[in-house]
This record gives C-alpha cells, structure tokens and sequence, in this order.
C-alpha cells in the first residue's frame, strides 16, 4: 500500500482485515477506509453499540477517535439462513448519514440505508457475490487437504469467471 498512502485514496475491506488500528493509521495517512468490522474485535468502540438492540432497518452510529466512524446496522434478514442480519462497519469516509436504497419494502417505499453501507455494498459487490455463488457449490469437503481444496476452489473460481465472460459477450461464436 505504500504507493498508494498520502493520496486520498479510499480502501474498502471485509471484516478480516478491518481494525479500528488500521482504520486511525490510515486515516494519518490520508487514505480512507470502509470496512466491515466483527465487534468482538480489539479496539473497537464497545461502548455506543455493544448493549443496542436494534430493529429492523435501523441503525446506531458512533463517531469516535477522530474521525472514525462505527455503525451498527440491521438488515431485513439474511438470505442464507433467514435470520435477522447486523452489520458493524467501520468508515473514515463518511459521516451519519443515510439515504434511499434502490429496494422497496412491503409497502413499496424505499429502504433507508446507511450512505457507507451502500458505498460498500456497490464497491464490494463482485467479490461477495462470487463467494455467494461458489458457497452453493459442495465441491469442496471437509475431508479434503488443504492443497486440494485451493486448487478446486481456483479452478471453480476461474470457471465462474468464465461463465461470466461468456455471458457478457455473447455465445462465443463469432462471425468472418
């Protein structure tokens, strides 16, 4: 990252690698970040968000440290096992602000988001959407070593893109 520090840039990363640490160096360095955070993390603000329970669609933001700001968020649910989904993020980027998202409820009136989820959201939609696709898939057991296991999930990997390829361009065949 160094050739990419002190020059405004915006890094947006899952939950892995997100920190609140990372988060105020960055933040020095003049390069922002949005990031899904897990809240049992170190140094995150336990504080404003830890005890608040939230409903569906609401949110609890907190800004603390200098310009790091910490959401809570609940989403309708979470398609993979029908339960009420939270979201803790972390954003050097944006501030508490929220903003009708392109889905409907029941009633056919916008969803209010967070405006940092849903730049995250857009920003990091290809790589959570190819997990979601290859997750369905159970090619990859738990019996398995772990060098067959980074092989099968490349060789899934580069046949999703394929696919995709092949759907943006056509049937593949070409004419003379």
């Amino acid at each position: 990252m160094q050739l990419y520090l002190n020059k405004g840039h915006r890094l947006f990363l899952d939950n892995f690698y997100t920190s609140p640490r990372l988060a105020l160096h960055l933040l020095d360095k003049q390069t922002t970040l949005v990031g899904t955070v897990r809240p049992n993390r170190r140094d995150f603000p336990a504080d404003p968000l830890a005890g608040a329970d939230i409903e569906c669609g609401q949110m609890k933001c907190s800004l603390w440290n200098a310009g790091v700001l910490a959401v809570k968020s609940r989403a309708p649910q979470d398609n993979a096992n029908k339960k009420p989904k939270i979201v803790h993020l972390l954003s050097t980027a944006h501030g508490n602000n929220v903003a009708a998202s392109s889905k409907k409820d029941k009633d056919s009136n916008a969803v209010m988001k967070p405006t940092c989820i849903q730049h995250y959201n857009k920003s990091m939609g290809g790589v959570n959407l190819m997990d979601q696709q290859l997750d369905s898939l159970l090619i990859i057991r738990k019996s398995y070593k772990w060098y067959k296991k980074v092989v099968f999930r490349l060789l899934m990997q580069i046949m999703l893109s394929a696919h995709k390829l092949m759907q943006l361009k056509g049937d593949g065949v070409s004419e003379y």
